[in-house]
């Protein structure tokens, strides 16, 4: 079941969402994991303390085609509750922003039987007005798109969709599901859009919470900006 999401919010999401069965994608630990096991690498403490985009551009420097393994990686699954809320919310006008590159959501407005228009990509121009799904990250679809390395996400987001995400929370209550919050590229221009929105409640697993409350207290100080620890991501807009 989905659930049907207000016009007045604005949403963000990250990989969290898409953990939950039946969608079951990895977050990063386990990403790490198969992209080793497939490379015949065994896992190790210096390996589990390596950042993502380290790890992916190493691989990628080495000729190793890291778009087509998080290709085979983030292609399967079902889209799952949470999908289906974000597809419908999109198609009804809500603005939809997020990190992940797998086409879940995408799949889930397909389900229902809709044509769900998106701007994907870092450096994309200013989206039309009738794009309410945005993939910062890119899309599989499109695997050139994938902001994976080092170099991508130390580069800020362009300055159309950063104008673009401050105007989608322009005086909306924001809500954030499943994401970190640690991307450099993004986090510049989402902190800057919150000056902009009417409140922001940021759902995340406990563990997580621990570390945004410690990296935005100013922000849960100045009343904002409220942190709520969820045990599941597909239930944090429930």
């Amino acid at each position: 079941n989905s659930l049907r999401i207000p016009r007045e919010l604005s949403l963000f999401v990250g990989a969290g969402i898409s953990l939950p069965p039946p969608s079951s994608l990895p977050l990063f630990g386990a990403l790490r994991e198969a992209i080793a096991s497939g490379l015949g690498v065994h896992s190790s403490r210096f390996l589990n303390l390596i950042a993502p985009e380290f790890l992916l551009s190493s691989l990628y420097r080495n000729g190793i085609s890291v778009s087509e393994i998080l290709l085979d990686i983030l292609s399967v699954g079902e889209p799952n509750a949470l999908h289906f809320s974000l597809a419908e919310a999109a198609t009804a006008g809500v603005d939809v922003w997020t990190t992940n590159a797998d086409e879940l959501i995408e799949a889930a407005a397909v389900q229902r039987g809709n044509d769900l228009p998106k701007s994907y990509g870092k450096d994309a121009s200013r989206p039309a007005d009738t794009v309410h799904l945005f993939k910062l990250h890119g899309t599989l679809n499109d695997i050139d798109s994938l902001a994976f390395k080092t170099e991508d996400v130390l580069t800020p987001i362009s300055a159309e969709l950063a104008f673009k995400l401050r105007q989608s929370f322009r005086d909306r209550d924001v809500l954030i599901c499943g994401y970190a919050g640690a991307d450099p590229d993004v986090m510049p221009a989402l902190l800057s859009a919150f000056d902009d929105a009417a409140s922001v409640e940021w759902f995340e697993i406990p563990p997580s919470v621990i570390h945004l409350k410690s990296r935005y207290g100013p922000l849960l100080a100045g009343g904002k900006l409220k942190i709520t620890a969820v045990p599941n991501p597909s239930w944090a807009l429930y």
